[in-house]
């Protein structure tokens, strides 16, 4: 406790940024150490008759007030510093946007010597650095958790007193006048296990993760977007431990050294910020394959991975090229490296990260093949792989100049959805729509809602969610098809035009948006103000309501609305917004009014339609869910009947089965003969039937109903699905029969499809007719060698397969279902980016208790099994929402505990998952949530992401 907190604490303190005793007072304690700061301490009770604490929990929240930017960052440091180093704690600090000041100092080159000793590495780092239009006296590094061992400018080592080291800076009080000098400084780091972030230990390997600020834990620098820098790296490791050494760019000398030790060099000739760095070291086995670039060159591919697992490589090299081809084809542009290098890491928090030329994964993202992976995850390997190869030109080459706009994952995934598309097809657009649906829509509606261009933040983290990613994806796309909607080809025109303008850059929004807009001026069209999508917060909503419908004519009314739920609910008037219909016979489905679209851009428009036809018509809306707003059109149970039927838009297919479930669950007797005619008809492909036997989730349900009463909705969700089951039994068994399991497996959406549409009709069937438990049992056993790492398999046998009828087994409590948990423990038990399967089955189950959360093939330390199974559970609504809370109780405690050894995970896993619902569930539920959050928020070390979060929804 600082001096003098006792006798005051209880006093109201009120000082302003501006005042004039403060500023001195700043710089102070900015600069202050462990051994320096308790006199600073005593100035601040002495100048306010406070503490230091109360003055700076004061002032944090009006620093939002200030226009003086500089005061503002000095305020920032001086919290910051004061938290590292005080057993004290301020209330969490913002970070504004509006704050923003260009670096004073620049770095266009370093060097780095990373020396690996047994239990401490040495970290040299030599600065070249260039000053950017400032005469700054001090130069101020980022280093955090580094002990400063010399300081040497201009080739002079410095005395003690003419720098500092805190607790996150390392500052250097005078520096030279002129514009370009140098800076060498030798540091010791220690790499450890547990938060993975800086160079930390997975296993025997040594691993970085540097974004988002987080490479100023391995040398000292400037660690900020904008502040981009060739690099050359030399590694120095014992040669048994770490016979491989990657890092970015281009490989160099290896040199042999004293004491079975080796230095291996690296040249990264293209700039690129901090955060970009990264190098691994250790044992790994090797898998190479060449690319040929659409110029003749060759690159080399090089994927880096635990020994014994090879075999698991070729999905994803596959992937991998087939994006640098599609992105050749679709952008124009080539690879512009030598080399790439991929390496999966069995502990990660994230599911990638692009570091240039040197790509890192997360193990179960990046290696799966027919003996290790199931349908869905090889289609998530192939997205994961596209969206981080399509970060060569969108974040590497080009980045972002400040953590408020990270545009380059809005742009990044966008692509990686075209790819998506490109490579499955419909199934996959499918999921990415889910997503927005499960993942984004519950967030940008809630008290933690954001806009893409982001005003203020607590920590970066924070903004790399579900809205920038998959909301943020669809809002390109949606600017992309306003594009082409008002002069067709000019979106890839836009895109080339942005790489031209702004290649080696750090860049914002309005740079995209630049290049789209002079693309459109230059056939004398506009973008209008489509730009606001960038400052909205919330979801938008448009409602259709039918205006007339005679034979002949028909019309309707389209009006959109989108309320603000961080500003009591205002509304944000109008956005241009792309919409398609068209009009089809509800007793033919031939089209009477071909598919039209069309910009919405004020706040109601009437669309009238006229046709050669008297036959009754259906309104088909929104083809491809070309635009991320929830839409509201009372549809009856024989229009959707007829879209899915006859519908050619497979979204607008799969929306309407959607819908018909949920009118089936509310009661409506008329669903289920309209769903065994979706189910017979010969014109509704494998896909839609596959969805209509796969019943969306409890979150996609609550979407649709607008209810949050998740154990209601999942109780009706399986009551419903037990009538399906009885009364449609018979063209169940029939499509079982007329769609048999492949002969030969590929991984092809052709197969996939077939698979999930007969995993549905299982899953159906088994839960109301014994003999089917027993077909599931008996097609697992037919792909029971799977489970034998030796075995050669014949051509049907796949891993997808035998797992997706383990989980029909251990989710309907089959008599089997403990044969079936101890054959797969046996066989993948130590092996954790496979078992983490049967930990998400179980998790996924609707009987799952916080209670049955503990197996014995349950690694805690491991981020892919706490994702599988704690993470599952908290999206499994109906059992994680119980009525005595148990869920919330289970949630709270192991954030806390997650919190010690890894506060990255228990926000991005936990946290943000476990109590986004709090404001719409039931008021019983609530008053049990509240108290688990306010448990977690009253835990000492909290991360300010998770006090950030749980301050905005209390």
């Amino acid at each position: 406790m600082e001096p003098g907190s006792a006798i005051i604490a209880e006093r109201q303190v009120n000082v302003s940024i501006t005042d004039h005793r403060l500023l001195p007072l700043l710089n102070e304690l900015a600069l202050a150490t462990a051994d320096s700061v308790e006199s600073v301490l005593i100035k601040f009770t002495e100048a306010f008759q406070a503490t230091a604490q109360e003055v700076l929990n004061s002032i944090i929240p009006k620093v939002g007030d200030t226009t003086d930017a500089a005061i503002a960052n000095l305020f920032s440091r001086a919290v910051k510093n004061y938290n590292a180093i005080c057993n004290e704690t301020t209330i969490p600090l913002k970070v504004y946007a509006k704050h923003y000041l260009p670096a004073p100092f620049l770095t266009p080159d370093i060097g780095l010597v990373i020396d690996v000793k047994e239990d401490k590495t040495y970290v040299k780092t030599c600065l070249k650095v260039k000053r950017n239009n400032s005469q700054q006296e001090s130069l101020l590094l980022d280093a955090k958790e580094q002990t400063i061992v010399d300081v040497h400018v201009n080739g002079s080592q410095l005395l003690p007193e003419q720098y500092r080291k805190t607790a996150n800076e390392l500052v250097i009080f005078i520096v030279p006048q002129e514009g370009e000098f140098t800076v060498e400084v030798n540091a010791i780091i220690v790499p450890k296990a547990g938060e993975n972030v800086g160079l930390y230990k997975s296993g025997e390997w040594l691993v970085t993760q540097c974004e988002p600020q987080d490479a100023r834990r391995i040398f000292v620098g400037i660690d900020r977007p904008d502040n981009l820098a060739t690099m050359r790296v030399a590694i120095i490791a014992d040669k048994d431990k770490y016979p491989v050494c990657l890092s970015n760019g281009n490989k160099g000398d290896v040199k042999e050294l004293g004491g079975n030790r080796h230095a291996v060099m690296w040249d990264d000739p293209f700039p690129k910020p901090s955060y970009l760095f990264a190098c691994v070291m250790g044992k790994m086995a090797v898998v190479k394959d060449v690319f040929t670039r659409m110029s003749g060159k060759n690159v080399s591919i090089e994927l880096y991975v635990e020994n014994g697992k090879e075999s698991r490589t070729a999905h994803a090299i596959e992937c991998l090229k087939k994006a640098m081809k599609f992105y050749e084809q679709a952008y124009g542009r080539e690879y512009p490296f030598d080399n790439l290098k991929l390496v999966p890491v069995p502990n990660y928090n994230m599911g990638a990260m692009e570091n240039q030329s040197l790509i890192i994964f997360k193990e179960s993202v990046l290696l799966g093949d027919r003996r290790s992976a199931m349908d869905e995850s090889l289609r998530l390997i192939s997205h994961v792989v596209g969206h981080e190869f399509f970060h060569t030109w969108t974040g590497n080459l080009i980045t972002v100049e400040d953590w408020s706009e990270l545009w380059k994952e809005v742009v990044t995934d966008f692509i990686a959805t075209q790819f998506d598309v490109h490579v499955f097809g419909m199934l996959k657009r499918i999921e990415d729509v889910t997503a927005i649906l499960e993942r984004t829509f519950p967030l940008a509606d809630s008290p933690n809602s954001h806009s893409l261009i982001v005003k203020s933040y607590q920590s970066s983290h924070e903004i790399f969610d579900a809205i920038t990613y998959v909301g943020g994806r669809e809002i390109f796309r949606a600017l992309s098809t306003c594009m082409e909607l008002i002069q067709e080809g000019s979106y890839g025109q836009a895109m080339t035009l942005f790489f031209k303008e702004n290649f080696g850059k750090a860049v914002r929004f309005t740079h995209i948006y630049d290049a789209c807009e002079k693309t459109l001026n230059s056939y004398r069209m506009t973008l209008g103000n489509f730009d606001k999508w960038f400052e909205k917060v919330g979801t938008p909503v448009i409602s259709v309501e039918q205006a007339l419908n005679e034979p002949g004519n028909f019309s309707f009314i389209v009006s959109q609305s989108c309320l603000n739920p961080i500003d009591d609910n205002k509304e944000q008037g109008s956005l241009m917004i792309p919409f398609s219909f068209e009009l089809i016979s509800k007793q033919t489905g031939e089209v009477v009014q071909p598919k039209e679209s069309i910009i919405l851009n004020e706040m109601q428009h009437l669309i009238k339609c006229s046709f050669d036809s008297d036959d009754d018509v259906v309104l088909v809306l929104q083809h491809g869910f070309c635009a991320p707003v929830k839409l509201k059109f009372d549809y009856s149970v024989s229009d959707l009947e007829a879209i899915a039927i006859h519908a050619t838009d497979a979204y607008c297919r799969w929306d309407a089965c959607k819908q018909l479930i949920q009118k089936g669950m509310e009661g409506d007797e008329l669903v289920i003969p309209a769903m065994n005619k979706v189910l017979k008809s010969e014109k509704v492909p494998v896909l839609i039937k596959g969805y209509l036997v796969d019943f969306p989730s409890v979150r996609t349900l609550s979407l649709q109903t607008g209810s949050c009463d998740f154990a209601t909705l999942a109780s009706s969700r399986k009551i419903f699905a037990q009538r399906v089951s009885e009364e449609c039994k018979e063209v169940l068994m029939q499509l079982l029969e007329n769609t048999p399991a492949p002969e030969v497996y590929e991984a092809n959406s052709e197969q996939m499809e077939i698979r999930k549409l007969r995993v549905g009709c299982l899953t159906l069937l088994s839960g109301i007719d014994e003999s089917y438990m027993d077909k599931v049992y008996e097609i697992y056993q037919r792909h029971a060698a799977i489970l034998d790492p030796t075995s050669e398999l014949e051509p049907h046998q796949n891993y997808d397969e035998l797992m997706t009828m383990a989980r029909i087994i251990l989710q309907e409590n089959s008599l089997r279902k403990e044969e079936v948990i101890d054959a797969l423990y046996a066989a993948w038990g130590k092996d954790p980016a496979v078992y983490k399967d049967v930990l998400a089955f179980q998790a996924s189950a609707s009987t799952c208790t916080a209670a049955d959360l503990v197996n014995k093939g349950f690694d805690p330390t491991c981020m892919m099994h706490v994702q599988a199974f704690y993470t599952t559970f908290l999206k499994n609504l109906g059992a994680y929402h119980d009525v005595e809370g148990k869920g919330y109780k289970f949630a709270a405690d192991k954030i806390i505990e997650l919190m010690r050894t890894n506060p990255q995970s228990a926000y991005k896993d936990l946290a943000a998952l476990a109590f986004v619902d709090y404001r719409k569930i039931p008021a019983a539920q609530q008053a049990l949530m509240r108290t688990e959050m306010e448990r977690v928020r009253k835990t000492r070390g909290m991360s300010p992401e998770i006090v950030s979060l749980i301050d905005k929804l209390l």
